[in-house]
Formats: C-alpha cells, structure tokens, sequence
C-alpha cells in the first residue's frame, strides 16, 4: 500500500460546501453537500454523541452497503446508488444538527425525492447509531424523527434545492471535523454488549482478546495518562483504534520508523475498514503551520512531531482554540485532541539501546506543548528500569501503568545455535533460509547490518526479499507473498504485524531481551505454531574481547574488536561512543561552537550525511538534559531546507548571557535530572562544585558514560547468559523464563527492592536454601539492570545457582570487592548449593574455578574436597579420578 494518499493530505475548507469523502457507489469517490451555513460550534447538547455517530459513519470511504449490514435485511437489499442516497440523506441531517439548523428536539421537516420507506432508512441509521453510543457513553439520545414538508427541499441528485447533494470524483480521505469534548467513561460488564458489536463492525473478531477489555475500559474511564505494557502480538493497537471512534476528538499516534506507519495504515484498511487516518511527515515540501486535523487518526514519527510550526499547532489544539481571523476562537471546551498515542513507548527511555533523540525529547515536548492531552503509551516489552524511566517522565503513579496478561508465548519452539566462527554462522544461516524457502515458511530473518543482509541475499538469488534502510519494495514484496523470506534489519523488529510469519532467524545476538522477545514476536501472530533460530557467535572465537563478556567496573572506553563480526556490531550499539574522552571533547566542541555564536537561538542547516546529523541530534539531547538548552527543534526554512533550531537561552537571553548565571542553570537542571536517574551522590556533588561550564560538561560524561554502558551492558550479558543457559533446554523451559521476566508486577518489583536491598550475605543464602521464586531472581535481575547494588548481586547470584544457572560474570563482580569476608561467605555458600544444583552447573562452576584459583583464595583440589565432603561423590568426582590416575600412570 502506497502512502502518496494519506501522507500529508492537503485539504481547503470552503464556506459555501461540506465535502464527504464516503460514498456507498463506487462510481464516485464522494459527495458535496451544499446549502448549509456554517456554524463554529454546534450548541446541541448532545453534540458529543451527534459527533461519534458522525465520525464512525465516516470511518471508511470504501463503504459499502454490507458494512450497514447489522441494520438488517432492508439494508442489504438496497442497490448501492439507493444505499447511498440513504447514506448521504443521513449525513445530511448531521451536518444539519452540526451546524445548528435543527432545534435539540431532533424533529425533521423536509421534503426530498426519495421514497419514503428510504427516507425512514435514513433515520433508522442515525436512531441506531445513536442509540448504541448513548448506551456507553451515558449521554441521553433524544431520537431523530422525520415528518414531510415542504419549508425545506433536499435533493440528493444534484437538483437546485435548498440543500443539494452532488457526487464527486476526488473527495480525497480528508474529512470536515465535528469536534466535541473528549468523554469519560463509566464502563462496566453491562457495556461489554455494545463494545462487542462495535468490535464486530470494525473488525474480523467475535469477541475481545485477554486484557483488551481491562486495558480498554482502564484508558476511557480515567481522564489521566495510563501505558499499557502487553505482550507482542495481543491486539494494542486495537485498544486506540477503538478510543478514536469512543471520542469525539482525534487521535495523535506517534511511532518510531516510517515502516511502522505503513504497517498500522494497511492493517487498519485490510483489516478494520478505517481509512480515517493521514501521515504527516516533515519533509522539504511540508508546511504545517497552518495544519489542522482532517482525520481521526494522526500518524507521524518523533522527528516530525518535534517541528517547530507543528507544535505551535499543538498548542493552540491543547487549548482548544483556533486562530479564525486575527482571534483565538473556542472550538471545543476542552483540548481537541482525545489522547497522544506513544506506540512502542519503550524508546522514549533513556535506558534504550537506539538512542533515539527525537524520542527521548517526546516528554518535554509533551509537557510544554499538550499538557491537556492524556498519553496513551503501548509496549509489549518493558522491563523495570524502563519502566520506571517512563514513568518519572510522564509523572505516572503505578496504577496507571497497567498490564492485564502475562507473556505466554508457548505455541514457539526455540532453537539456540552456537556457531564456531563468522562464516560457520552465514553458512548455517544460509541453510536454514534455504530449509525455509524450499518448505515455502513465512520467515524474517534479522541481521545487523544492511551489508549483511545484501551477502546473504547474494547466495540465495532472487528468492529473498531485503528491506534495507533506503528501500522498503522488500517489505511490499513479502507482504503481497511474492517470496516466503524477508531478511531485515532492526526497523522492522519493532511493531509490524504480519499474521503468515511462521519463523524467525537472528542471524547474530540481539542486543537486550526485549529486543530479542520483540523480534521473535513477529512470527506466529495468528495463533499457529511458529519457530525461532538464533544463531550466534562462540565468545571463544579469536579476537572478541573478554572485557565484553565481564561485569565489572566503569569502563573509560569501548573494548577494540579485530573482525567485523556480530560482537564489533554490539559493541558498537552498548557503547556509541568509542571513549569517554570522544563524547566529552565532541560535546565540548559543539557547546565551544553554539557559545561562539553569542546568540539566544542558534539555526543551522542539517547536516547532509544523515550519520553526521543523527550525531548531531544526540549531542543536543545530552546538551539539553545538562542545561544549557532551553529545548531545540527541527524546522523546514522558508527555502525549504531541513533546519535545526537551538533554544539556548530565549527565556532571559541577557542573565543567561553571563556564563556564571548559564553554570548555575546547568549545575540546577544537570543535578535534577541525574537525581531522576538515580545517580549516585558522589557524582552528584561533584557536578554541583564544578568551577566553570566546560568542567560540568566533562563531570556529566563520565557518569553518563559510566551509566549508560552500565545499563546496556547489564542488558546484552542477562541475554547473552540467558542464552547459554538455555541450549538444549525445552522450549516450554525458554517460554518460561521469558514469562517471568516480563510478567511485570511493579508493585511487586518495588517490594522486591525494599524488601533484599541491604541484605547479609548470611541472610541471602539461608533464603536461596529455604526456597526462591524465579520471579523474584527475575525481578532481581531488572533492578540491576537499572543499578547496581552488591547485595542483590549476591543474592541474584545464589538463587540463579539454586536454579542451576552459573553466572561467572556475577562472581568475578562479587569477588573484585577484594573482600576476604566476602569471599568465605561464597565458599560456604557455594559448599551448601553445590548438591542442589544440575551437574552441567557444577561442572560449570569447577571448570571457572579451576581456570582462576586465586579468586576463591583457596586451591581447586582443596576447593573439589570441600564441596564433595559436603555433596558426596558424584560423576564429577569419578571423572576428576580417572585424570588423576591417568596422569600418575602416565608418569609411571
């Protein structure tokens, strides 16, 4: 599906005609209604109701007589040309209403050449309709009622007349609005009739999914902000297509990739019949500043919602108001937005691996710009810290974070494939796409980059189809079912819903869980049984670095890989910057080159290298987060240049002028946000005792340097290890401990914290013995990806070994304390756990020891007697004998 007809629809109101982009015979793209003099407000009192009747009539301009079909059999037994007519008398008497030419007794007298038995059709329509909105939205209906008379003619085949109809041929998809003010609900089981036939109209589906309706009913019932975290594949997105028909205002929907876009504005067509809904993109030929909704839906990514002229729109949309003449008018009581849609909410946290600027600038944008305006945030993998980040942003209490169903993804078998070497991995992952197309298996394959994506094509001919960053006819190809395997880089992971995908390959690891559940949860949307593939690269290999794979200390800078293989990729995404000392001295650079300009507002021209730009874009989010920016956007220049403007100091521009008053600032904003993200108190009074702007700059970098590898690191390892753990288990076993992972109680994450933070070594070990729940390990696991905190590390790493699971990373931490109190403790509880254990945990636990003895301060063979005194002896024990005999024979 293209989108040349939803991007940026131009659309000219005119005083003298309403256009009706919807028409029931197809001969016709729409029809104009004339004849009716417009009001700015409509003063029924049901106008809120009136509106959402309007709109859901509107929704298709594809129509047809079966879409009317639960009216019964004296619809479906119209010709199109009689059903319309009966549809556009109907429009007719809404915009009659709408612009306040009938009194609130809904009485209509008119008369028109339709039958009479059509006439009632017509009133039958909106009665229905009506009705069923009165019935959720608890607004009395006063029922429409028609009598015949001739103080008002209605022609609806373009003859002179009062008010006259004529069809037309390029209406377009832009609809004139009917603005109400947005409803609170009060819904409750007795409504789940109405919002099931609504269901129906709109959809393939008899009934909703699990926690749909719980979500749903959350979000209508609250005039406040809620986000949403449901697993992949469990129908958000139906949860805002349903709250735009349910309010009389239209929806923002802001999401990451222009991909993901053209994926919701097929699925809403193909699926739904809604085509209510345009796309807004910033590019050279976009001039917003005089746009207005003529949709219900408004899609557009972060980059676009961070222009200037657009959010100047927004402001006046928050209020309410327009600008009519040289006034700002009211056009609704309220804000003439119903919510912001943030879909894939997860990447305006700062915690993300991407690193999206214009993202993590949404929440500041949203405060300023649409304070009046409820988020409506959708993720299906959130874990705590991002979690807990969203929530800071948005000002959230935990009852507004919701989460109705657990993952449960057991209809996917996973297979875990370890790969000797690069080309060990592209030749295997050549086979299993080979397996996929000669068995015809809707499979993405994902890969890191797009080179890796062309050599993988490469060998397999024409039979792929590649989505590549500059060109998305891969993605069109696949989804019209012109080849069974898509090979696709990140972009597509995130959001896209493709019911035939039956398989997932990652050629390489991904970079987090969550991207990896987000990934694998492409395939199988439909229900059927699917399948994953992960292949990646052995650690082992020569020339990875095994700092990559260490859970230590704040690193200075990122660990050098020899090859071009999986592991440099990673690399590359954990740290961004190749040193502390290459953010610090490029954000310098920039703050030296802004503050030689000596100027309030900076613009500059985009940089033409779309590297270089995004570069750019990171810095002044970093700058803005430490202060010195007001807040920066993008703006199209009146020669139709692509522009970044730099807020430095519009507000008092002269006392923030004096570089003493501007370290002030910084030091202020710097501090509140690092607070926020819970930085330690070390770092924070440094910041505040900074002697000049330069030296604040460096301070920040070295925490957030140290703090951002920090998160990512912790995130990449937990898969990484999760993934050894897991070769060769069940794939009910994997399903599993996705489940805990993101079964997301955040109450019971927070209790987690308050209740193990600051426990004794001696303490955590008798609770590992007595029995803990592997949601708690997992919760435990999310609370230091967040940070770090020795004693949760310790019981984290106990309770995983309870499970069989041997981290060598979280020892090596736990012991680097070079505490030897610590390291008897580890000795005794490794003494206690070892019988409770797999044998693969202990052996994996002797092999680390016997490769560094000096970390348990005690020799292996003393260490392999203590735990088999204890254990007694076990296969291990044999095994360790038979080497020792064949070694003293050997000597003999």
């Amino acid at each position: 599906m293209e989108l040349d007809r939803y991007q940026n629809p131009f659309f000219t109101e005119q005083e003298e005609r309403i256009v009706i982009p919807c028409c029931l015979e197809h001969t016709a793209s729409g029809f104009v209604i004339e004849g009716i003099k417009k009001e700015l407000r409509c003063l029924d009192s049901q106008s809120e109701l009136l509106a959402l009747v309007y709109h859901f009539l509107l929704r298709d301009t594809s129509a047809g007589t079966e879409t009317f079909a639960a009216l019964g059999a004296s619809w479906t037994a119209l010709t199109p040309g009689q059903a319309q007519d009966v549809f556009g008398l109907a429009i007719v008497m809404l915009m009659l209403l709408r612009h306040n030419a009938v009194l609130e007794s809904h009485q209509f007298r008119f008369a028109c050449e339709l039958p009479d038995g059509q006439i009632r059709l017509s009133v039958e329509l909106l009665n229905h309709y009506g009705t069923l909105f009165a019935g959720l939205t608890g607004i009395p209906f006063t029922r429409i009622s028609y009598r015949k008379a001739q103080s008002l003619k209605i022609s609806l085949c373009g003859k002179e007349a009062d008010i006259r109809v004529r069809r037309i041929l390029d209406a377009g998809i832009c609809r004139e609005m009917w603005y109400g003010s947005r409803i609170t609900y009060h819904l409750t089981e007795q409504h789940l009739p109405g919002l099931t036939q609504l269901l129906r109209e709109i959809s393939p589906f008899d009934s909703f999914a699990e926690g749909q309706l719980e979500a749903l009913t959350a979000v209508l019932n609250h005039p406040e902000s809620h986000v949403c975290i449901m697993p992949t594949g469990s129908g958000k997105s139906l949860l805002f297509y349903l709250a735009a028909l349910l309010q009389p205002v239209p929806l923002l929907v802001i999401v990451p990739t222009r991909i993901l876009i053209l994926d919701q504005l097929r699925n809403l067509r193909e699926t739904h019949h809604i085509d209510d809904a345009s796309y807004l993109a910033a590019d050279e030929d976009a001039d917003f500043r005089c746009f207005d909704p003529h949709t219900r839906l408004i899609y557009m990514t972060p980059a676009t919602f961070q222009n200037r002229d657009l959010l100047a729109r927004f402001s006046l949309m928050d209020r309410g108001t327009e600008i009519i003449g040289l006034r700002e008018e009211m056009l609704t009581s309220g804000p003439r937005l119903g919510y912001v849609v943030l879909d894939e909410i997860h990447c305006i946290s700062n915690w993300g691996h991407d690193f999206r600027p214009e993202y993590l600038m949404l929440s500041r944008h949203l405060n300023s710009y649409l304070p009046s305006v409820p988020v409506l945030g959708l993720t299906g993998t959130a874990d705590y810290p991002i979690a807990n980040d969203i929530q800071d942003q948005l000002s959230l209490e935990t009852r507004q974070i919701i989460s109705p169903i657990a993952y449960e993804k057991f209809n996917m078998q996973f297979r875990l494939i370890r790969s000797a070497s690069p080309e060990d991995m592209h030749t295997r992952a050549v086979s299993l796409i080979q397996k996929q197309l000669d068995a015809q298996i809707p499979t993405i394959v994902f890969v890191k980059t797009d080179a890796a994506a062309r050599r993988l094509s490469a060998e397999l001919s024409e039979e792929v189809c590649l989505f590549l960053q500059d060109d998305l006819t891969g993605y069109q190809s696949f989804l019209e079912q012109r080849s069974c395997v898509l090979i696709a880089g990140k972009e597509l992971g995130v959001g896209v819903n493709l019911p035939q995908v039956q398989c997932t390959i990652h050629v390489g690891l991904p970079l987090s869980k969550n991207t990896y559940v987000q990934e694998t949860g492409r395939a199988g949307r439909a229900g059927g049984n699917c399948i994953s593939y992960l292949l990646y690269l052995d650690p082992a290999y020569p020339g990875i670095p095994p700092s990559l794979f260490t859970r230590g200390a704040a690193e200075k800078q990122a660990p050098s890989c020899c090859d071009a293989h999986d592991y440099a990729e990673i690399i590359a995404s954990i740290y961004h910057y190749p040193s502390l000392q290459a953010l610090s001295s490029r954000l310098t650079a920039l703050y030296r080159q802004l503050e030689g300009q000596n100027s309030a507002i900076v613009t500059k021209p985009c940089d033409a290298d779309p590297a270089a730009f995004a570069e750019t874009k990171k810095l002044l989010y970093l700058l803005y987060q430490m202060g010195y920016l007001e807040d920066w956007y993008l703006r199209i220049s009146p020669g139709r240049q692509v522009q970044l403007m730099i807020n430095i100091r519009s507000t008092k521009s002269h006392y923030y002028g004096i570089a003493a008053n501007m370290q002030n600032r910084m030091m202020e904003r710097c501090t509140a946000f690092m607070v926020q993200m819970e930085a330690d108190s070390a770092s924070i009074r440094r910041i505040r005792q900074a002697e000049s702007i330069e030296k604040v700059i460096a301070l920040f970098c070295q925490w957030y340097y140290a703090m951002y590898i920090y998160r990512h690191k912790e995130t990449f390892l937990d898969l990484f290890e999760f993934v050894q753990s897991m070769e060769g288990s069940t794939d009910d076993r994997i399903s599993e401990e996705i489940r805990n992972y993101y079964a997301l109680p955040y109450i019971r994450l927070k209790d987690d914290e308050s209740r193990f933070k600051g426990i004794l070594p001696r303490d955590a070990l008798s609770r590992v013995c007595r029995g803990i729940s592997r949601t708690t390990l997992s919760n435990l696991e999310r609370i230091l990806e967040r940070r770090y905190d020795a004693s949760l590390e310790y019981l984290l790493f106990l309770g995983e070994i309870r499970y069989s699971r041997f981290s060598a990373a979280r020892l090596e931490r736990i012991l680097s304390r070079k505490d030897p109190a610590i390291r008897t403790e580890v000795l005794k509880a490794l003494t206690a756990l070892y019988p409770m254990c797999s044998l693969e945990c202990r052996f994996a636990l002797l092999k680390w020891a016997e490769l560094h003895p000096n970390l348990l301060g005690i020799g292996f063979e003393a260490l392999t007697e203590m735990l088999f005194a204890a254990s007694g002896k076990d296969e291990i024990y044999y095994g360790l004998l038979s080497m020792r005999l064949n070694s003293l024979f050997g000597r003999i």
